[in-house]
């Protein structure tokens, strides 16, 4: 009996000795093991940074791919779409920017209070945001670079004015948007067009068409004839030189380019040419100043295969002698 008892003790203490010592491995144990991940939070200033580039940056920094590469496909898409509207007329201009603005607004609203939430979930969606937001703007710098290129050849772009040829319905300063990708078979009489230079195509020159393949055109004593009929000058077309009359000079000849069109190379006829007959698919151009302009009476007709697109309206323009903005010039429409 004593035996027994002995037995149970040491028993006894062997259990209580384990269950010590196991107790003592879990608390080394735990001391030991990698804390769990702490939740992150996002940044309201990178979230609105983020919001300059595109929409879609910081829905990726929140962690929210599939949205974020979503809205960003279509910001990108909206900023080409209103670079094609925004040439239509000035007044279009003004609305799409004030549109550009609350949208701008609304989504920079939208991302903080996306962020807000985000910071409140206990762990994150996705933790290394980094690479895939150098993707994606990387994505969107090529594709709008490739969107402008695109719209500059089909739809609109931007020229400024350098010189006084025609004053005084474009000014030096003046920043014009051009129609592109025109069908030239269905230009009018009168219309600005931008083109080639048929001595250097590398040049591009603004006039007013006078005349239409197949049209007689002609110019006495500095007037006008298309046709046999008196065509006056533009509302703000002038004459700078009005005390010496040119007469018809013979010094010309024509000259052919390397892409097979050809222009008329001569020494003048400002105030006085014969007779001509406008050849099919060409055009004859004057400058609204008619005694400073170089112009088909010197160069001759322009190919429609050189012709770039179609003057619309003034969106900008720089007084650069007085170092101010022509408010008064701005909007108006190149008719």
């Amino acid at each position: 009996m004593h035996h027994i008892k002995i037995h149970n003790r040491l028993a006894l203490s062997i259990n209580l000795y384990r269950l010590g010592k196991d107790m003592k491995s879990e608390q080394n144990l735990e001391l030991t093991a990698s804390p769990e991940p702490k939740p992150y939070r996002r940044r309201i200033w990178v979230t609105a940074l983020l919001s300059l580039f595109n929409f879609g940056l910081p829905l990726i920094y929140n962690g929210n791919l599939g949205g974020g590469i979503t809205l960003a496909i279509i910001s990108l898409l909206v900023l080409i779409i209103a670079k094609i509207v925004f040439g239509l007329s000035f007044s279009v201009l003004i609305v799409g920017l004030i549109i550009l603005f609350i949208i701008d607004i609304y989504f920079l609203v939208f991302n903080i209070l996306y962020t807000i939430k985000a910071n409140r979930l206990e762990y994150p969606r996705l933790r290394k945001v980094g690479r895939l937001i150098v993707l994606v703007m990387a994505c969107n710098l090529i594709l709008t670079t490739a969107g402008d290129l695109f719209t500059k050849s089909y739809f609109i772009e931007a020229y400024k004015i350098p010189a006084g040829s025609m004053a005084n319905t474009l000014v030096p300063g003046d920043y014009l948007l051009a129609e592109k990708g025109i069908d030239t078979g269905k230009l009018q009489r009168g219309e600005i067009i931008i083109f080639k230079f048929p001595g250097d195509t590398h040049q591009s020159y603004l006039k007013r068409i006078a005349a239409l393949g197949g049209d007689k055109v002609e110019i006495v004593n500095k007037q006008l004839f298309v046709n046999g009929q008196i065509v006056p000058l533009p509302p703000e077309g002038q004459f700078c030189d009005t005390t010496h009359y040119y007469p018809h000079s013979e010094n010309g000849r024509w000259v052919s380019n390397k892409d097979g069109t050809t222009y008329w190379e001569t020494d003048g006829n400002r105030d006085n040419m014969p007779e001509m007959v406008v050849p099919k698919g060409q055009f004859f151009v004057l400058g609204d100043n008619r005694d400073n302009s170089a112009d088909s009476r010197y160069f001759g007709y322009v190919d429609s295969k050189l012709i770039l697109g179609r003057a619309k309206f003034i969106h900008f323009s720089w007084d650069s002698e007085n170092n101010r903005i022509r408010w008064a010039r701005m909007g108006k429409r190149l008719e």
